[in-house]
């Protein structure tokens, strides 16, 4: 079973939990939200990748990169392919180079 197919279970059980006639306890329906929040952050989202061309004091033009955590929207300004970001987001790098 993939992240996706065990986030998509969890929403449907979670579904099932809230419609069904008898009670389910909270801490239950709490434990599957949660659990999909986890298995979300495993399914690899696209960083997002930003370059801008300046122009210093000097009239030079520079070129500034970096890169942004779909998730958090942390900065990370050096290039390097990590799998997860701090906040336990997976990053898809794709073809970024």
């Amino acid at each position: 079973m993939t992240e996706q197919e065990a986030k998509r279970y969890g929403e449907e059980y979670l579904y099932d939990l809230t419609c069904a006639v008898c009670k389910v306890e909270d801490k239950h329906k709490d434990f599957v939200r949660l659990s999909i929040k986890a298995l979300e952050k495993q399914i690899p989202k696209k960083i997002i990748h930003h370059k801008n061309r300046l122009k210093n004091k000097m009239g030079c033009f520079i070129t500034e990169e970096y890169w942004e955590c779909p998730c958090c929207g942390r900065i990370h300004e050096e290039y390097y392919s990590f799998e997860y970001c701090d906040c336990g987001q997976r990053l898809d790098w794709g073809n970024e180079e």
